[in-house]
């Protein structure tokens, strides 16, 4: 794993956290950059770290950059870099409810559409990661079987939030339940 360039992290959190819209856009955009375009990490780290980011209690973005931070840059370079990815996004939250006609049946319009649009960059995130699960050609059957188990397991995360989305379905019971279904698929198939 490479070190990130103290200018370059820097610069990096302020722009996702100040041009970005939902989270799924954003972890794109660290991937991107991340291992694509720096090479600071590979993908597989990259996933190692994202897995990590969400097994901590808190917000997934957050953890994620407080994560790659601890490995790329200096501990103060890490904190800044958090505070320029958390700040833009909380001033404009902030102006937005303080100013904003919320009652005024356009804004509400406005705001559905952020809300599909969030919703269709979750599913491009989702859709991302599970055709990297793809299975090539494998010399043993027991891996290839493992991967199709991984495959099925993300399509039905994504259809779950498809269902949740569409039909105003409450998320934690939903999610409890595919959760179950997963580990089951997992260790019992």
């Amino acid at each position: 794993m490479q070190t990130a360039a103290t200018r370059s992290w820097l610069w990096l959190n302020f722009k996702i956290g100040a041009l970005s819209v939902g989270v799924a856009s954003r972890l794109l955009l660290f991937e991107e950059a991340m291992v694509r375009e720096h090479q600071w990490v590979s993908a597989d780290e990259f996933q190692e770290l994202l897995t990590l980011a969400q097994m901590l209690p808190g917000p997934n973005l957050v953890n994620f950059a407080a994560c790659a931070g601890s490995r790329l840059v200096p501990g103060w370079v890490n904190l800044t870099a958090l505070l320029l990815l958390i700040t833009p996004g909380a001033l404009v939250a902030i102006m937005i409810f303080a100013w904003a006609p919320l009652a005024n049946p356009h804004v509400k319009e406005l705001f559905r559409g952020f809300a599909i649009g969030a919703f269709l960059l979750t599913a491009r995130f989702l859709w991302t990661l599970a055709s990297g699960l793809k299975a090539g050609p494998q010399r043993d059957r027991q891996n290839s079987h493992a991967a199709t188990h991984k495959i099925i397991g993300r399509y039905g995360i994504a259809s779950a939030i498809v269902v949740i989305s569409f039909y105003h379905i409450p998320a934690l019971p939903l999610i409890g339940s595919f959760a179950v279904l997963c580990l089951a698929w997992e260790f019992l198939f």
